[in-house]
């Protein structure tokens, strides 16, 4: 927990030094020598000297929905993330910002030339269960704010709405279950009646979750030149533009019939979610007619079957589309990828915050060949910016 004296000022505003303290310290209390506060504190006192730490008032519980200019306040938040340090070199005695003057340092507040020393404000997103905020640590709070760690934090709100904090204390989080989620799910034979124009074009086809998975039980998904190779050849129609469930079920030599094309469309939709899904969840979500459907995907290359601890997934490789600035953005570049999903991760963790703050955190995101921030928000359809503030569309 945080404490609101400074020992290091309190020495300095009294003429002692801390070599003083130490050898008085290891007389008196040697058990407790190297807590250097505590016995600066205990060494004042007996000096005659009384402590008057600064009147912080009473600190009212409240969430952070709650919170209006000038409340001062306790909140139990969890740290999103850091949003960076502002440093400067200030006044020992008020830590105000010094001026320099002839090489020297000279503080306005106190009126004299002072020995300046480097103090930081540190800012990080904090939240509740109602919304966010960011919250600062001024340079005469000792100690930093973990991510991903809870805390009960007492101080102010600004008139900037950013909460100053004047002390706070680590708050445990309930440890998370082993083996929580996690569930083996038996292996599903599937066989089931298709429409006639496909079963005619899929009937010699090895049954799809027993000799199929055979090919990739060691493998996380077929190298593409491996999945060429087994896709059987096929004439490309002259002067037609095929649409992308047309050049899958012409690669994998099957004529659909528009029902069949609905399916495939959903079933592609589905896959392309989590590109990996266990198979059960197919049966599950879409229904039993849509295994088969598989089976048209591994023919045009572009799904595959693994098997893993007794449970079959799907493995879903999406056919490469032309290259838009889209494309690349969303889909074909990790990079990119990387910085969509922790932006949607912040957007639903915090729900809404403002566009400096979001913009100071995604300056800091270190990703590699990241975009500007103003493309991301061109191109990306899940962020909404309204009112200063930015947010996840629901």
């Amino acid at each position: 927990m945080s404490v609101a004296l400074d020992w290091k000022k309190l020495l300095k505003q009294h003429g002692f030094s801390e070599s003083q303290v130490r050898q008085w310290a290891e007389r008196r209390y040697p058990m407790f020598a190297s807590n250097i506060a505590l016995m600066t504190y205990l060494f004042l006192q007996e000096k005659g000297i009384e402590l008057k730490p600064r009147v912080v008032g009473v600190y009212q519980a409240k969430k952070v929905t709650d919170l209006v200019v000038g409340d001062r306040a306790e909140i139990q938040v969890l740290i999103g993330a850091k949003l960076g340090e502002i440093h400067y070199y200030g006044c020992p005695e008020c830590y105000t910002k010094v001026e320099e003057r002839e090489n020297r340092y000279y503080c306005s507040k106190c009126g004299k030339y002072v020995e300046a020393e480097e103090y930081s404000f540190k800012r990080y997103i904090a939240g509740d269960d109602t919304g966010s905020i960011t919250v600062v640590i001024p340079p005469y709070v000792e100690g930093e704010l973990e991510i991903g760690k809870a805390y009960k934090l007492r101080g102010r709100v600004q008139d900037n709405s950013e909460f100053s904090i004047r002390e706070f204390e680590e708050i445990p989080l309930p440890k998370p279950v082993e083996g929580e989620g996690e569930e083996e799910e038996e292996v599903i034979e599937v066989k089931v009646p298709v429409k006639k124009e496909v079963e005619e074009k899929i009937e010699e086809e090895e049954e799809i979750l027993e000799e199929g998975v055979e090919e990739t039980i060691e493998e996380e998904v077929l190298p593409a030149e491996e999945i060429e190779e087994e896709t059987p050849k096929v004439v490309e129609e002259e002067k037609k533009e095929l649409t992308e469930i047309e050049e899958i079920s012409t690669k994998a030599g099957v004529k659909l019939g528009d029902k069949e094309k609905t399916m495939l469309k959903k079933l592609m939709d589905f896959l392309s979610e989590r590109n990996r899904v266990r198979v059960s969840e197919i049966k599950e979500n879409l229904g039993v007619e849509y295994i088969t459907l598989i089976t048209v995907l591994r023919k045009a290359g572009v799904a595959s079957i693994k098997k893993q601890k007794g449970v079959y997934y799907v493995v879903f490789k999406p056919p490469k589309k032309k290259e838009t600035v889209q494309t690349k953005l969303v889909v074909e570049d990790k990079d990119i990828k990387v910085v969509i999903d922790k932006v949607k991760s912040m957007l639903e963790l915090f729900g809404r915050i403002s566009m400096d703050d979001f913009k100071a955190w995604y300056d800091k995101l270190s990703v590699p060949n990241k975009p500007p921030l103003e493309e991301l928000l061109k191109r990306v359809d899940f962020i909404e910016v309204k009112d200063g503030m930015i947010s996840k569309k629901e």
